[in-house]
């Protein structure tokens, strides 16, 4: 008898992710979250305070961020997966918000800052939104400017946030 191929075991090879979802690495952790939403479109001025956890999903290819916040007096919280998509050369991030809402943001990397944009729900239709992240302190400490426009070119912020590593 002669063994044929479909007889032989196959050998598979287990993707391992590559350098551009191991850059996402410096998210991974326990964060303290302090800052203030400023008077605009979206809401009163208030402070925030909160956690948020980020942690690799098994196979090391994409990022879960567990938000939970207070501002002012309401409860902001949202569930994210992020992941790379290697044709756009850009991370992609899927939101899910305690509200029952959902969006989807692209992110990048630029010279050590990350900018996510994309489109918030707000008030039956949605705004145009980015927020440029920067890490200090070792990677122990980030911040992140959250900005509205309603046309692209104006940015207005309205959320100034503070996150250290726990």
């Amino acid at each position: 008898m002669s063994e044929t191929t479909k007889d032989r075991p196959q050998s598979r090879t287990t993707p391992k992710p590559s350098a551009e979802h191991r850059r996402l690495e410096l998210f991974v952790g326990r964060w303290k979250v302090t800052g203030r939403q400023l008077e605009s479109r979206v809401g009163p001025a208030a402070e925030i305070t909160g956690e948020e956890r980020f942690e690799w999903a098994p196979g090391g290819f994409f990022l879960v961020h567990h938000f939970y916040s207070r501002v002012g007096g309401d409860e902001a919280a949202c569930v994210e997966i992020t992941g790379y998509d290697a044709s756009a050369g850009t991370y992609t991030t899927h939101t899910y918000y305690n509200n029952g809402q959902a969006a989807d943001w692209t992110m990048r990397e630029r010279d050590g800052a990350w900018t996510l944009t994309g489109q918030w729900p707000m008030d039956g239709g949605t705004m145009q939104v980015r927020c440029v992240i920067e890490f200090a302190d070792e990677g122990n400490t980030r911040t992140g400017v959250w900005e509205s426009s309603t046309d692209g070119a104006r940015w207005e912020p309205f959320w100034d946030l503070k996150a250290t590593r726990t």
